[in-house]
C-alpha cells in the first residue's frame, strides 16, 4: 500500500472515466455495469470506500434507469474492493490506492433527533450563569462566545464520575439534525488524560454555531468544539468538525451538506489541522481535496506559528489585542495549501497568504440523487423489538394533522381548498387556530409551494386571512415561507433539489398546492393517468423520501378530487 495524499487528477479522471462508462439500465445487465464502474474507482484507481462511493452517487448513479440505493452501491464497493479486478489496486493511480481494509460503518445515533434535543435543552436549563463563566475561563475564551452555542448545558452532579461536573453540548448533522452529545469534564475521564466523552448512543457529528453561515472571509472549519469557540470570538465564521476518529470522506459528506455551494462561491473554505495529531495533515487535506469536489474555493493549512491549534494561537496574543483584531492576524499569518499539492512537495511554504477573493468561480457538480429513489430497501426488525418501540402519533394540528405522517387535503374544484391552506400554513406558522377550531400544537417552519393560483391571488387571500384573524405578517418572518412554482416530482432530480431546498431552509412542514400538478409535470405521466394509483403511488412515495431524508416531521401535499375520481 502506498501512503500519501489523493490527487485531484485522479478524481477528474475518474469522473471522466465513469462518463464514458454505458449507464446501468434494468434488465440490460444492469447489475454487472454498476459493479464494473466499482471496479473502476474503488479498485483501479484504489479509492477507499466512502470516496468511490461518493463518485459513483455523483458521477454514475444519475444515469442508471432507475437510479440505485444507497445501499446497494455501498454493497458493490465493498465486494470490488474484496474480490478485486484486473491489476493490482491502484494501477489506475500510479499504484497508489488508500486505506487498508474496507471502511468501518458509521456509528449511528440510537436516538432520534427529538429525544437528543429535548435531552440536551434539559441539561441547558442547569447552565448559570457561573457555570457558563467557568467554562469560559478554562478556555480562556470571552464568556459571549459561548452565546453562539445552541443548547450548550451543564451537569454538576455527574453520576459516572462523581465530583467531575461536565458542560454538554449537541453535535448535528450536516442538516442540523441533533445526533449525539458530547461532555466536557473539568478532570481526565479517558485513558489518554482526554476529558471529553460522548454520551452514550451519541454519533459524531459538526458543531454548528449559531449565524456560523453569515458574514464575509473564509469559513473556518476545526478540529474541536474550543477551535470553533475560539474563531467565533475573534469573528471568524467557522465549524468544528469530528474528531480524528471519524474518516475524512465522512466528515466531507456532513461538511457538503451542511454548507450552501452557492453561499461559498466567491469566498474561500479553509481545513484546519489540529498540529499535535498525527496524521492531521494528511486528513486535512484529504477533507479540502474532497470538498473541492463541490466548492471552487477550497484549501488547507496548519495553525500559524508552530501554534497547537487555533484557540492556542488566539488566546496567547497580547491582552491589548481585540479579538476581531485576532482574528483577523491569525487569517492573515494562515499560509494556505492546495488540495491537489502534497506536503512534501512545498517545502517550507504551505502556499500563499490567504487573500480573499471576490471572483465566482465554476459551479459545483449536479446535487446527489435520492438514495432509495424506486428501490426497495428492506430492514425487518425483530417482533419482540417492534413491541417495544415507541410509534405514537403527535399532533402537528390537533384533531387534523400529525407529526412525521403526509396528510392530503382534497375537494371538488372551487371549494376554497387553497384558502384553507392558506389558513393552515399561517396557523402552524404562528401556534394558532386554523378554521377557528383545530388547535396548531406547536410553532413550525413551514413552506407553502403553490403553482396555481399565482403570487397576486395567494397575497390577497393571505392578507385578508391575517387582517381577520389580528396577525401581523412580519411577525411570520422565517417560520414562513412560500414559493410560487411547482417542482417536476416525476424528475428524481428535482426531489433532489426539493431535499436540499427543505433541508437548506430548515423547513419541517411542506405543503405543495395542487399535488397533481408538480406530480404530472416534468415526466412521462399524463393526465389521464392521473386517476389510477398504480401511476401515482410511486411519485407519491419519491415526495415522501425525499420529504424525510430532508428531516422534515410532517408535509400535507394538497390536490384536487376531481382530478382523482
Amino acid at each position: 500500500m502506498q501512503n500519501g495524499i489523493l490527487h485531484a487528477d485522479a478524481i477528474d479522471r475518474a469522473r471522466q472515466k465513469l462518463a464514458d462508462l454505458p449507464a446501468s439500465v434494468l434488465h440490460d445487465n444492469g447489475n454487472g455495469k454498476l459493479f464494473g464502474a466499482a471496479l473502476l474507482v474503488a479498485w483501479g484507481f484504489g479509492f477507499d470506500e466512502q470516496l468511490a462511493f461518493d463518485l459513483l452517487m455523483h458521477h454514475f448513479n444519475p444515469r442508471c434507469i432507475p437510479p440505485w440505493s444507497e445501499a446497494e452501491i455501498r454493497k458493490y464497493v465493498r465486494q470490488a474492493i474484496t474480490k478485486g479486478g484486473d491489476g493490482p489496486r491502484g494501477h489506475l493511480n500510479n499504484g497508489q490506492w488508500f486505506g487498508s481494509r474496507p471502511t468501518p460503518a458509521v456509528r449511528k445515533p440510537t436516538k432520534s433527533p427529538e429525544v437528543w434535543r429535548g435531552t440536551a435543552t434539559y441539561y441547558s436549563t442547569f447552565l448559570t450563569a457561573q457555570a457558563r463563566q467557568e467554562l469560559a475561563d478554562i478556555l480562556k475564551l470571552p464568556v459571549t462566545c459561548l452565546n453562539q452555542i445552541e443548547l450548550l448545558g451543564y451537569n454538576g452532579d455527574h453520576r459516572a464520575h462523581p465530583g467531575n461536573a461536565c458542560w454538554t453540548y449537541p453535535e448535528t448533522d450536516g442538516f442540523g439534525n441533533i445526533i449525539g452529545i458530547v461532555q466536557r469534564f473539568r478532570n481526565p475521564v479517558n485513558d489518554d488524560g482526554d476529558n471529553k466523552r460522548a454520551m452514550k448512543g451519541s454519533a459524531r457529528g459538526l458543531v454548528l454555531p449559531l449565524g456560523w453561515g453569515v458574514g464575509e472571509g473564509p469559513l473556518v472549519i476545526v478540529e474541536g468544539f474550543g477551535d470553533c469557540l475560539a474563531c467565533v470570538a475573534g469573528g471568524i465564521a467557522s465549524i468544528a468538525r469530528m474528531n480524528k476518529t471519524q474518516l475524512p470522506a465522512t466528515v466531507a459528506a456532513m461538511l457538503k451538506a451542511a454548507i450552501e455551494p452557492s453561499a461559498r462561491k466567491g469566498l474561500g473554505i479553509i481545513v484546519l489541522a489540529d498540529a499535535d495529531d498525527a496524521g492531521e495533515d494528511s486528513r486535512a487535506a484529504e477533507i479540502a481535496l474532497i470538498l473541492s469536489l463541490d466548492f471552487p474555493n477550497v484549501t488547507w493549512a496548519v495553525p500559524p506559528n508552530n501554534a497547537k491549534d487555533a484557540r492556542e494561537w488566539l488566546t496567547t496574543r497580547p491582552d491589548d489585542e481585540t479579538w476581531p483584531d485576532r482574528g483577523r492576524a491569525f487569517l492573515s499569518s494562515l499560509t494556505l495549501i492546495t488540495p491537489a499539492a502534497k506536503p512534501e512537495d512545498e517545502g517550507d511554504g504551505h502556499g500563499d497568504a490567504f487573500e480573499p477573493t471576490e471572483t465566482p468561480t465554476a459551479e459545483s457538480p449536479p446535487v446527489e440523487p435520492p438514495a432509495k429513489n424506486g428501490v426497495w430497501n428492506p430492514a425487518p426488525i425483530d417482533f419482540a423489538d417492534f413491541m417495544k418501540m415507541d410509534f405514537r402519533h403527535e399532533w402537528l394540528v390537533r384533531k387534523l394533522i400529525v407529526m412525521r405522517e403526509p396528510c392530503i387535503i382534497f375537494g371538488p374544484s372551487k371549494t376554497l381548498k387553497t384558502s384553507v391552506v392558506i389558513d393552515l400554513v399561517i396557523s402552524i406558522a404562528t401556534k394558532t387556530q386554523t378554521l377557528n377550531y383545530f388547535d396548531a400544537m406547536s410553532c413550525r417552519r413551514v413552506l407553502l409551494i403553490s403553482g396555481e393560483s399565482g403570487p397576486a391571488s395567494l397575497q390577497s387571500i393571505a392578507a385578508r386571512v391575517c387582517d381577520a384573524r389580528g396577525i401581523d405578517p412580519e411577525t411570520l418572518r422565517g417560520n414562513l415561507a412560500i414559493e410560487c412554482s411547482l417542482p417536476p416530482l416525476s424528475d428524481p432530480l428535482a426531489l433532489v433539489i426539493l431535499r436540499e431546498l427543505l433541508a437548506k431552509h430548515r423547513r419541517e412542514v411542506v405543503i405543495i398546492d395542487p399535488a397533481y400538478l408538480a406530480l404530472l409535470s416534468g415526466g412521462t405521466t399524463s393526465a389521464d393517468k392521473a386517476s389510477n394509483l398504480f401511476h401515482m403511488g410511486p411519485l407519491l412515495a419519491g415526495l415522501v423520501e425525499a420529504c424525510t431524508a430532508a428531516g422534515l416531521t410532517s408535509w400535507p401535499p394538497t390536490r384536487s378530487a376531481s382530478r382523482f375520481g
